[in-house]
């Protein structure tokens, strides 16, 4: 246990990071981190349970049962189901060999699926259960492990009774472990090939397209109210990797501003009450579609620049029958409104 305890508070280490890469105000410094509140913030996740985000944590005990079954699914499907099953009963030649391992794992795993959904309390609805599946990444290495063992019986010898005694009695030729094991091999190799698009990230070249896209007719010197992850990185990618639009703020501290003066404010979202209540200071303005968002301008105001005309958005057909992706689904939604704008 104190060795376990050690290497936590090793792990644990790393946070000491924050504050030094702070000092250099890096384009994104989330919650600023130099000081001891502010790591604390960090850690607590605070700026996530404020604004337009505090409504994600207003889930209930069905929330919590869905979420946490959705994290087992997920995590033996990221295996592909067959080596996801075969890794669940991986645990039993754990378990056999080391117990205080497989216990180990086995805390490491509930702590980062049951114990996490509870302490978040998540709303069980598409998006949410689309971006917690970042937060079961260390389920999945757990299944891994217990998968190493369950290869390990299906490929030993029948004299090696640790491993032979927790399997069935099907198992215990040799014959037979080995031809399972060609199959499970043979299943690595095909997961692999399924799986290299996403290894290779296909959805960069929308990510690109998408911030070109938003900052190719914004007036300069435009705020960018952070209303969502889509416009946040995107735009921060124009300014910091291709640098096309130096010019442009994202309108919070995490993401580099520091309270300069802007020309124009711009979202991605129309001006709505819930909007105003996030950011009160936009109270006597209204919202004017324009490009891929809308800019929030006085009332009074009357004349707008005018903004070029866009090309057809990349073609997504591909991905869109591969899985269901909320924020691919945001983009193509996004083109689709400016579109019909247009007429």
């Amino acid at each position: 246990l104190l060795a376990f305890a050690a290497l936590f508070l090793l792990g644990l280490g790393v946070y000491l990071y924050l504050p030094l890469r702070a000092q250099a105000e890096p384009p994104v410094n989330w919650h600023d981190p130099r000081t001891l509140g502010g790591i604390i913030d960090h850690l607590r996740r605070a700026a996530y349970v404020s604004g337009a985000e505090r409504a994600r944590y207003l889930g209930d005990a069905q929330a919590v049962i869905l979420h946490t079954l959705d994290s087992w699914r997920q995590s033996a499907a990221a295996l592909s189901w067959p080596l996801g099953l075969l890794a669940v009963f991986g645990f039993v030649p754990a378990w056999r060999a080391d117990r205080g391992y497989a216990l180990m794992t086995l805390g490491v795993f509930l702590l980062h699926t049951l114990a996490f959904n509870i302490y978040d309390n998540p709303q069980y609805t598409p998006l949410w259960r689309f971006v917690h599946k970042v937060y079961y990444i260390p389920a999945q290495v757990i299944l891994a492990l217990w998968l190493a063992p369950a290869l390990a019986a299906l490929g030993a010898d029948g004299t090696r009774a640790g491993l032979r005694e927790g399997w069935p009695a099907l198992f215990h030729h040799r014959a037979w472990r080995r031809a399972l094991g060609a199959v499970v091999a043979i299943w690595l190799v095909v997961v692999g090939v399924r799986h290299a698009g996403i290894a290779g990230q296909r959805g960069n070249d929308l990510g690109r397209r998408l911030g070109l896209d938003i900052g190719r007719d914004l007036p300069p010197d435009t705020g960018i109210l952070p209303m969502g992850a889509m416009v946040v990185f995107t735009s921060l990618y124009l300014k910091t990797v291709e640098q096309t639009r130096t010019d442009i703020h994202i309108l919070s501290p995490s993401f580099g501003w520091r309270g300069e003066q802007v020309g124009a404010l711009f979202a991605i979202n129309p001006l709505t009450e819930r909007v105003q209540s996030v950011f009160p200071w936009t109270k006597g303005m209204r919202s004017v579609p324009y490009g891929l968002g809308d800019l929030y301008v006085p009332e009074d105001q009357t004349e707008l620049p005018d903004f070029v005309e866009l090309p057809d958005p990349p073609d997504l057909e591909d991905r869109r029958r591969r899985s269901y992706d909320p924020y691919l689904g945001a983009g193509r939604a996004t083109y689709a409104t400016y579109s019909s704008g247009l007429g």
